[in-house]
């Protein structure tokens, strides 16, 4: 999953050249910083509901997957209203494997987050 991750990181740039645009040099620093504040808000919310452990990692990880599923299913269906079949031949392929982890990580998730709130298990 985190290889996968990796190539549709390196995949961002195809699409700006499909549109013929380059992409900002803060995207990364942003990106970073993004990252930083949903992983804050995140552990208030794990501290509120009461659960511990690693299981904390599988729910920021489940959002961020999210978000990013996102922002390529927006331009995946930007390149449907557009016609421009270079935009859909990137984002196709990886729309199907973020919804395919999203649904991993959603069912681990649901697994684990039950023991370690009424168990107070680490796992």
């Amino acid at each position: 999953m985190a290889e996968l991750a990796e190539e549709h990181e390196r995949k961002i740039g195809d699409l700006y050249k499909a549109i013929g645009r380059t992409p900002s040099g803060l995207r990364p620093s942003v990106g970073e910083w993004m990252a930083k504040a949903e992983e804050a808000m995140s552990s208030l919310q794990h501290l509120c509901g009461g659960a511990i452990g690693s299981w904390k990692h599988i729910h920021q990880l489940l959002l961020m997957n999210l978000n990013a599923l996102g922002a390529f299913a927006i331009a995946e269906q930007m390149g449907l209203a557009l016609g421009l079949k270079e935009i859909i031949d990137i984002t196709f392929q990886i729309t199907l494997e973020k919804q395919a982890h999203q649904l991993i990580l959603q069912e681990y998730m649901l697994e684990t987050v039950p023991i370690s709130i009424l168990y107070q298990l680490s796992l």
